[in-house]
């Protein structure tokens, strides 16, 4: 694990560099895909930037309404780039909301659009799987196999390379073009690869959020986006 990059006096947070290197690649990669699609490459990189934007004020902003008391008294902390302080939940419906409307806006078609913007969604997983790996977050259970790492005092399983690698898989079949051209399709198609891989993935998370009988809820929010995906695609695929 390296959650600290030291370059000379600058100590930067190698986490953040694999996000932000991510997040470039798949912008870089939508706009290419736009291009080649005969969308407009500017609104597919706004759109991408105010997305995000929007994501990442939203969930800083939340999360400091929730944590007031700890900002009181160290208001410069509100600043401070650090991922742990962010409400996820709060702030992927700010990202959402905004981006319904950018699209609105626009006149983009939305099922073409969400095309375009599957390579890079699934470059952005790839990064926070890469961020995850930097920082020794979202780790695996023990393990005593030839490739398991050593993190938190055990040999785990590097369940974040697992990720790399299925997020690299997937890409490489987006990137082929053997999946049918109907608008929607490849994006549904995404949907079911990543949310299918990262259910199975999620076995072997070690810090996965269990409720009662054992159930991982992550688990049960990855299948119930694959059934609803799949549903989707067959009426993509199969309706005129």
């Amino acid at each position: 694990m390296l959650p600290i990059l030291n370059l000379g006096p600058l100590a930067l947070q190698a986490p953040l560099l694999v996000l932000l290197a991510g997040i470039w690649a798949g912008i870089s990669l939508s706009e290419k895909e736009a291009r080649k699609a005969g969308l407009s490459e500017k609104n597919i990189g706004n759109l991408i930037f105010i997305t995000l934007g929007s994501f990442l004020v939203g969930a800083r902003l939340i999360f400091v309404l929730q944590n007031l008391d700890r900002y009181l008294d160290a208001p410069l902390g509100i600043i401070l780039p650090n991922p742990d302080t962010l409400a996820l939940l709060e702030g992927s419906v700010v990202g959402l909301v905004t981006a319904v409307v950018y699209v609105q806006r626009k006149n983009l078609r939305l099922w073409e659009t969400l095309d375009v913007l599957a390579p890079g969604l699934v470059v952005l997983f790839a990064s926070l799987a890469g961020m995850n790996l930097a920082s020794g977050d979202a780790y695996g259970t023990k393990s005593s196999l030839p490739w398991a790492i050593q993190l938190w005092g055990s040999r785990r399983h590097p369940v974040q390379g697992y990720e790399l690698l299925l997020d690299g898989l997937i890409l490489a079949v987006l990137l082929r073009r053997s999946i049918p051209e109907k608008p929607g399709v490849r994006f549904l198609f995404t949907v079911t690869l990543l949310a299918s891989g990262r259910f199975f993935l999620e076995g072997f998370r070690a810090n996965s959020l269990v409720i009662g009988g054992g159930w991982r809820v992550a688990q049960l929010v990855l299948l119930l986006m694959v059934l609803g995906s799949l549903k989707m695609l067959r009426r993509r695929l199969f309706t005129p």
